[in-house]
């Protein structure tokens, strides 16, 4: 079995951690975590990652880890097109000549990916929702026409050619299900490198990365943006201002976001990108961790994030806002998903105060991110059982 996963175009970092030519350049994408996994495992598969990069003029190839790494130039005379590559859609063409090769999108509601998915054929491709909302729910909150024409397109052309769609948001379960197409509702990627991101004696990393042993360490990862809940997060700060025994760490700020100098001027420990596997002495040295998404938008498309889920894993509890995507009811055990800021002080607090074990933290998230049942459901999908 060979499967081809088709990375969405994304965003670029400023600074030269994607520039062309480097690893991280061929390894961007969610196909890249999941192909790896599988060859690591062992599956009898061969995986391939694929994605437009609009800043080549010419196809760009590179083994890494046993995966072929394909980087596309985009079709650059329309806007609409810009994540769209002629030379990939010629390439995918002549891979569909072979029946035992699958297409992988990553990302769902994108014309582009349409387009491919009817070159290659009926029910060939599989797509994981990756955020995206869905056309109908675009129409409903702006009445553009545009958007219901899409919708229909998709309803009674476009999805015919997909065999399966993956996604973990509710709503997209049943605006799929409404159409008549199978869907699955799971976790579209676990936890990374499981026997990395493991509980470790708390006190010895405070110690190791120069963090106080006598303060309650609430940490938050990723960028300092609106959508963020910076709102929330905020107040949040101020009201501990105060309380000397209450620090905020935050990773992965950026100095041109819109909330960094807030977080300097709270006297916050902020810390800009870092090598993922860095993360795991900072989910460690954590009491709670916080995960905010707001926005209607968001919250109802942007599915659970995974820094969550790698902090139940490094046994540190969490509070946030994306976990009502979760079917499984025991993941309350170890967090709190509030509804309104002002939930968020006593679910911190009360996180704290229970003491919850680290070891059920981290079995309850690797019950439900775990790669080996990821990759069961994924192997199920693709041997069409």
């Amino acid at each position: 079995m060979n499967v081809i996963y088709i990375n969405f175009l994304g965003s670029y970092s400023k600074g030269d951690y994607y520039l062309p030519g480097s690893d991280s350049f061929f390894n961007f994408g969610i196909g890249q975590f999941i192909s790896s996994e599988f060859i690591n495992r062992g599956y009898p598969l061969t995986a391939e990652n694929w994605r437009v990069d609009a800043r080549i003029d010419h196809v760009m190839e590179k083994s890494i880890d046993g995966i072929l790494c394909r980087i596309f130039p985009p079709f650059r005379f329309f806007k609409v097109f810009d994540s769209f590559s002629i030379k990939m859609a010629l390439m995918l063409r002549e891979k569909s000549k072979n029946p035992e090769v699958i297409f992988h999108f990553m990302g769902t509601h994108l014309l582009n990916y349409y387009l491919y998915a009817i070159l290659l054929g009926k029910k060939r491709s599989i797509a994981t929702h990756l955020g995206d909302p869905n056309p109908l729910w675009r129409y409903k909150r702006s009445k553009k026409l545009k958007h219901l024409i899409f919708y229909f397109a998709e309803k009674y052309f476009f999805l015919k050619y997909y065999k399966y769609i993956v996604t973990i948001c509710k709503a997209e379960v049943t605006y799929y299900e409404k159409i008549g197409i199978p869907v699955k509702h799971m976790p579209v990627y676990g936890v990374c490198r499981e026997h990395i991101f493991v509980i470790k004696d708390r006190q010895l990393c405070r110690k190791k990365l120069g963090l106080p042993l006598d303060k309650k360490i609430i940490l938050q990862v990723g960028r300092a943006v609106e959508y963020r809940g910076f709102d929330w997060i905020l107040p949040l700060i101020d009201h501990y201002e105060d309380k000397d025994d209450y620090l905020f760490v935050f990773l992965g700020i950026n100095k041109w976001d819109p909330y960094y100098e807030e977080l300097v001027k709270r006297k916050c420990i902020v810390k800009g990108y870092m090598e993922h596997l860095d993360l795991v002495d900072y989910y460690n040295a954590a009491d709670v961790f916080i995960f905010f998404i707001v926005g209607e938008k968001v919250l109802t498309f942007g599915g659970t994030g995974y820094v969550p889920f790698e902090s139940l894993a490094c046994g540190t509890p969490v509070v946030a806002t994306s976990l009502h995507h979760i079917k499984y009811t025991r993941v309350t055990e170890v967090t709190r998903i509030p509804n309104y800021n002002y939930d968020v002080i006593p679910m911190i607090e009360e996180l704290i105060s229970l003491n919850i074990n680290r070891e059920l933290c981290r079995e309850i998230a690797l019950n439900i991110f775990s790669w080996d049942s990821i990759l069961r459901e994924y192997w199920g999908i693709y041997s069409n059982k």
